[in-house]
């Protein structure tokens, strides 16, 4: 019988997304969910601390070497300490940058000069900021910044999952989840997926509130942090195809209007760092301008990473096994998010951006820390248990806890600290 009466999940897509003031208030769940992601925090400090009596000397600087050597911009001895090894890989890049800025065009005179414009700006000016008004060092100032970074995800993505109705244990749950997949100790190096992260979760919120002109400069920030904000390109369609699906009257023409904005936004924003970078700092005339021409490279190349070299080394088989590693990846937590009230949209960008990084990234360690950033997907392995209690439920959620915690410690021993010497690594975890 049809009464008019919208049901709860009508108005889940047609009624934004609010914070109720109850919700704005601190809950002992939200609490949990801090003191989980702290004591997370500490354990992998601990872990990195003990991990550095391993690490090989990094010595010396190299402004003069090509972008598939390590990098090194401050040198370290062996078993260097914990305030060099929070500085690995990327954060190297990130620190020449917060200290020296970007080169122009006529002061680029090596490929890592010409590489540098390839690090969007976001997460090395916050650093600089930091550490000038700090005065600690651009390692530790990182540090702090993203464990203040982290822990506002953790409050604004518990603050999402409530407002879509899901448990408050649930949301808790959901939110720390972001400290335990197997490598989210990069949140406390110096690298940028704290910032990307923030980004990310607040134009998810913005997006589930109707607000798509303020999402659309959420997503430019996350553009200007990682490369990686296209991404939301079909988020936005789903969610349009969602409210659309509802009743199409409900939404108004300005909607539609701000919503394509923030589509186009996203479309268009894997050449917005390097158009910006080319406009302020010009190009080199002498050495190709690698950094300012990555995205086009990417683009050119679409297809080249695990896609095609499944395929080379394989053949058809291989590249039916990848797609259905790829399907179990995103599948499983997608229908236990489904199952357990997890918006769609959250899913969406989790698929969406794996798909992303298996067409046009190439194959190396660094996949698990791209996981990082699906973490709104992989929310519900460890939430979704929470509603039941049952202890099946709490075991199965135990034993994958455990596992990531494991998973943590293997990347950081054997993956992010250099051991052997840097020179045998020439890809970033």
């Amino acid at each position: 019988m049809m009464t008019g009466v919208p049901t709860a999940e009508e108005r889940s897509v047609r009624e934004p997304a609010r914070w109720s003031r109850a919700r704005r208030r601190p809950s002992p769940e939200l609490a949990w969910a801090l003191v989980v992601t702290v004591v997370v925090r500490l354990a992998e400090i601990i872990a990195l601390k003990i991990g550095a009596e391993a690490q090989s000397a990094t010595g010396p600087a190299t402004p003069d070497g090509v972008p598939g050597h390590y990098f090194v911009y401050s040198p370290s001895p062996a078993s260097p300490g914990l305030g060099a090894v929070l500085g690995n890989w990327d954060g190297e890049w990130y620190e020449r940058i917060a200290m020296l800025g970007y080169p122009r065009g006529d002061e680029i005179a090596s490929a890592n000069d010409a590489y540098v414009s390839g690090f969007p700006p976001g997460f090395p000016l916050l650093a600089r900021v930091t550490t000038e008004i700090s005065g600690l060092s651009f390692v530790w100032s990182s540090v702090l910044l993203n464990t203040v970074l982290s822990l506002a995800t953790v409050v604004l993505l518990h603050g999402l999952l409530r407002s879509r109705g899901l448990p408050a244990r649930v949301a808790a749950v959901g939110a720390a989840a972001v400290s335990l997949l197997p490598s989210s100790p990069v949140l406390v190096a110096a690298y940028s997926e704290p910032l990307a992260l923030l980004f990310l979760v607040v134009a998810l919120r913005l997006i589930l509130e109707h607000r798509y002109l303020v999402a659309a400069v959420a997503i430019l920030g996350l553009a200007l942090t990682r490369p990686v904000a296209v991404a939301f390109v079909p988020v936005l369609l789903i969610h349009a195809v969602l409210r659309f699906r509802v009743d199409r009257r409900l939404m108004p023409a300005r909607s539609w209007a701000t919503l394509s904005v923030a589509t186009l936004v996203a479309a268009a924003s894997p050449w917005v760092w390097p158009r910006v970078a080319v406009w302020i700092y010009g190009r080199s005339e002498s050495v190709a301008n690698s950094g300012a021409s990555r995205t086009d490279q990417i683009a050119s190349g679409l297809g080249s990473g695990y896609l095609r070299t499944t395929l080379d080394v394989g053949g058809p088989p291989a590249l039916v096994l990848l797609a259905l590693a790829f399907l179990a990846l995103v599948g499983v937590p997608a229908v236990v998010g489904l199952r357990t009230g997890w918006p769609v949209e959250l899913l969406a960008w989790g698929a969406a951006y794996l798909a992303m990084v298996i067409i046009a990234t190439p194959i190396t360690p660094g996949f698990l820390r791209y996981l990082v950033l699906a973490a709104p997907l992989f929310g519900p392995l460890f939430a979704a248990p929470f509603a039941r209690m049952s202890r099946p439920h709490l075991a199965f959620v135990a034993t994958l806890t455990a596992a990531c915690l494991w998973a943590q410690w293997f990347w950081i021993r054997y993956l992010f600290i250099l051991d052997p010497a840097p020179a045998l690594l020439p890809w970033s975890p």
